[in-house]
C-alpha cells in the first residue's frame, strides 16, 4: 500500500511540529499500542504507521493548494488534511477547504479551531456538506488527533476503493447492456433472416404464408372481406442463368423484386399492409398478397400492371434484358382451409397462363382444378406404370433411301394404362417432362433401347450392324452425369458408341451455356453420335453445325407435306441436303407416306428416311420378324 499523505495547513509552527509528534511517535506505550490494535481490529483500518506515513506541511491556505494540485498531478494524492480555522492574512480555513476540494474532491479534512471561532453549524452552511468533515477542537489531545487522522485515512481507502468497485461495476453493467443490445439485435436478424429472402430481403414462403393465414382469417370473420394471391413466375429466366450467368440472374431478381414493390406500394385498390406484399418462394417464382381489394376484377388489373412493369427494359452486364413473366391469380375464399391450398391454385393457374403463351395471366376456376386433378392423377399413375413395368418400347425402322433396306430404328415409348389402353409419348412425356419424372423414364428407355438392339445383333446374324436412336429431353440433357450415363449404358449392354444415335431436338442445342459447351465436348470426345431432331423448326442456321459434334439432322415433317406439291419446299430440301452433305453430314427425312415423297427424297439425295409408308412404330416382337425377313442389312456410319 502506498503511505498515507497527511496535509497540515496551519499558520503556527507549533502545531505542525505537535502533529508530526502526535501522529508519528518515536516510541509507542504498550497502552498506545494496544489502542492502535483494537482500534485497528474494530474499523479494519489501515493502520499508519512511521513507514507508512507521509506528513507535509503548508502555512497558508494559497501554499495548501499547490501542494494539492501537485500531488494530484504526480498521482500521490492527499488522504486528508488538518486545516486551522484562522490563517490570516490569508485565507480562513473554510475557503482553504473549499478551494482544496475544488481540486481534490474526496480529500478527507479535519479542522482544527479554538472555541472563540465560528459554530459547527456555521460551517456547515458554508461547505455545504459535513461527510468529508470533522471538528477538533484546540488544544486537541494526541488521542483525539490520532484517532481523527487513523479514521479518515481509513475512509478515504474505503472511498477511493468502493468509488473503484463502483466505476467497476457500472462498466460491468454498460457491458451487459452491450452484450444484451447485441444479442438482441442477433435475436431479431436471426427472425428477420429466418421470414425474409436472403437475396432480395422480400418475406419469404414461410411469411407470406402467416399472412395469408392472417387474411383467410380475416374473409371468415367479415363477409365483404376480398383478398387475392398472385403466383408470379419469370418466363426464360434459365436463359438468362445460362448465358450471362448466375451473378447476372441475382442482379435481375433483385430488380423484379423492387419493381414489385414498386407496384404495390402505389396501389390505390386494396389495403397497404404495414410491411411488403410481395414475397420471393424461391428461384424465379414471387407472390403477391392483395389484402383488402375494393372489387374482385382489381386483382386482373394489378396482374396486368406488374407485367407492364417487369416487362420494362434494363441493363445487366452491359445487355438490355426485357424480363416477362406469367401469373396465377387466386381470389381468397372461405373454402380455403390453409396457405398451402391457395398457394396451390394459384400456381395451378400460373400453369394455364404458361400454357396460354406466356407474360399474361390467368385466373383459377373449378376447371383449372379439375385439371389439376387429373394431372395429379396421371403423375401417380405414371409413377407406378414406371414401377409396375406397365412402359414399352416400340421401334420404328430407320431406312436406307438408295436400297429401302433398314439401317437401324427409332426407340419410342409408350404405356399400356390399365384404363385408357396403349398412350403414345406425347400423352404422357410432357407430364414427365413438367414433374421430373421424365429422368426416371428415360433412363428407363435408354437401357431397354440398348439391351434390345444388343439382343438382336447378337441373335440375328443381318442385324449385326443395327442401330438405335434414342430421344432425349431437357432435364435429362441438363443432368451434370448426362455422358457419363451414356458411357455407362453403351458398356452395360455391350453396344459400341457408334451404335447409338443422340436425338436432341435443334431448341435445345441452340441454347448457348456453359453446360450444353460441356456436353458437346464430351460428346465430341467420346465419339457419340448427335442427331438434331425436328431440324427446320426452330431459328437456327446449318452454319452452326460446324460447332457441334453432329452425325446427322432429322427434316421435320412439316418439309415433306409440301414437298411434291410446291417446288419451293423441293428447293428448301435440296439446300438442306446439299449443305449437309459439305459438312459430311448425313440426313434423315421423318414422315415419309407416300412414293412421291420417297421418290423425290431419292432424287434429291437423301440418305435415310422413316414414316409409315415403310412402317409405323411396332413391337419388339414384329421387329424380329422383320430383321429375320431382311436380307441385306449395311452398317451404319
Amino acid at each position: 500500500m502506498q503511505p498515507a499523505r497527511i496535509l497540515v495547513v496551519d499558520d503556527t509552527k507549533e502545531i505542525h511540529a505537535d502533529l508530526r509528534r502526535v501522529l508519528a511517535p518515536q516510541a509507542k506505550s504498550e497502552v498506545l499500542a494496544t489502542l492502535v490494535l483494537e482500534f485497528a481490529s474494530s474499523t479494519r483500518a489501515h493502520v499508519a504507521t512511521e513507514a507508512a506515513l507521509e506528513i507535509e506541511s503548508a502555512y497558508q491556505g494559497a501554499e495548501a493548494l499547490a501542494l494539492v494540485e501537485r500531488a494530484q498531478a504526480e498521482e500521490r494524492p492527499f488522504s486528508m488534511a488538518f486545516v486551522d480555522m484562522r490563517m490570516p492574512p490569508g485565507w480562513d480555513g473554510v475557503e482553504t477547504i473549499e478551494r482544496l476540494w475544488a481540486v481534490a474532491p474526496d480529500l478527507q479534512v479535519v479542522i482544527c479551531t479554538a472555541y472563540s471561532d465560528q459554530g459547527w453549524s456555521e460551517i456547515h452552511r458554508r461547505l455545504g456538506r459535513s461527510d468529508q468533515v470533522l471538528i477538533l477542537k484546540k488544544p486537541f489531545e494526541a488521542i483525539e488527533a490520532r484517532q481523527a487522522a487513523w479514521a479518515l485515512v481509513e475512509k478515504w481507502h474505503q472511498t477511493r476503493a468502493s468509488r473503484r468497485r463502483l466505476l467497476e461495476l457500472e462498466e460491468t453493467n454498460r457491458q451487459l447492456r452491450l452484450e444484451v443490445d447485441r444479442r438482441t439485435l442477433a435475436e431479431q436478424r436471426l427472425l428477420h433472416d429466418a421470414l425474409h429472402d436472403v437475396l432480395t430481403d422480400l418475406p419469404n414462403r414461410a411469411l407470406i404464408s402467416n399472412r395469408i393465414e392472417r387474411s383467410l382469417a380475416q374473409a371468415k370473420r367479415d363477409a365483404d372481406y376480398r383478398f387475392a394471391l398472385l403466383f408470379i413466375d419469370l418466363d426464360d429466366f434459365k436463359v438468362v442463368n445460362d448465358s450471362l450467368g448466375h451473378r447476372a440472374g441475382d442482379r435481375l431478381l433483385i430488380e423484379i423484386s423492387n419493381r414489385l414493390l414498386g407496384c404495390t406500394r402505389s396501389l390505390d385498390c386494396a389495403q397497404r399492409l404495414i410491411d411488403n406484399t410481395a414475397g420471393r418462394l424461391g428461384g424465379d417464382e414471387f407472390v403477391v398478397l392483395l389484402d383488402g381489394l375494393r372489387e374482385a376484377g382489381d386483382a386482373e388489373y394489378v396482374a396486368q400492371r406488374i407485367i407492364e412493369s417487369l416487362s420494362e427494359p434494363l441493363l445487366v452486364d452491359g445487355h438490355e434484358l426485357r424480363p416477362m413473366a406469367s401469373i396465377g391469380i387466386a381470389h381468397g375464399s372461405v373454402e380455403y382451409e390453409d396457405a398451402t391450398a391457395i398457394l396451390r391454385d394459384a400456381d395451378t393457374a400460373l400453369y394455364r397462363a404458361k400454357c396460354s403463351g406466356k407474360n399474361t395471366f390467368a385466373v383459377f376456376d373449378a376447371e383449372m382444378r379439375k385439371e389439376a386433378l387429373a394431372r395429379l392423377r396421371v403423375e401417380s399413375e405414371l409413377r407406378q406404370a414406371i414401377r409396375d413395368e406397365q412402359l414399352f418400347l416400340q421401334y420404328q425402322p430407320i431406312m436406307d433411301l438408295r436400297t429401302c433396306r433398314i439401317r437401324g430404328f427409332e426407340a419410342l415409348v409408350r404405356w399400356r394404362h390399365p384404363e385408357q389402353g396403349v398412350l403414345t409419348a406425347a400423352e404422357f412425356v410432357p407430364l414427365a417432362e413438367e414433374t421430373g419424372l421424365v429422368l426416371a423414364l428415360g433412363e428407363w428407355v435408354l437401357q431397354e433401347a440398348c439391351q434390345q438392339t444388343r439382343r438382336w445383333r447378337s441373335q440375328i446374324p443381318a442385324a449385326a450392324h443395327l442401330f438405335v436412336n434414342v430421344n432425349f429431353s431437357t432435364k435429362q440433357f441438363m443432368a451434370r452425369n448426362f455422358v457419363e450415363r451414356l458411357r455407362q449404358v453403351l458398356d452395360e449392354s455391350g453396344l459400341d458408341q457408334s451404335d447409338l444415335n443422340i436425338e436432341l431436338t435443334e431448341s435445345l442445342l441452340m441454347q448457348t451455356s456453359a453446360h450444353t459447351a460441356r456436353v458437346m465436348q464430351q460428346l465430341r470426345e467420346g465419339a457419340l453420335n448427335l442427331h438434331i431432331d425436328d431440324f427446320g423448326t426452330g431459328f437456327s442456321s446449318l452454319a452452326f453445325l460446324h460447332e457441334l459434334p453432329v452425325s446427322a439432322i432429322k427434316l421435320d415433317k412439316s418439309f415433306l407435306r409440301g414437298l411434291t406439291g410446291d417446288p419451293a419446299y423441293a428447293a428448301t430440301v435440296r439446300a438442306v441436303i446439299e449443305m449437309a452433305h459439305a459438312r459430311k453430314l448425313r440426313v434423315v427425312a421423318e414422315g415419309i407416306e407416300t412414293p412421291e415423297q420417297l421418290s423425290l427424297l431419292q432424287s434429291l439425295g437423301c440418305d435415310l428416311g422413316q414414316g409409315y409408308y415403310f412402317s409405323r412404330p411396332v413391337d419388339a416382337a414384329l421387329v424380329d420378324r422383320m430383321l429375320a425377313s431382311e436380307t441385306v442389312l449395311t452398317r451404319a456410319g
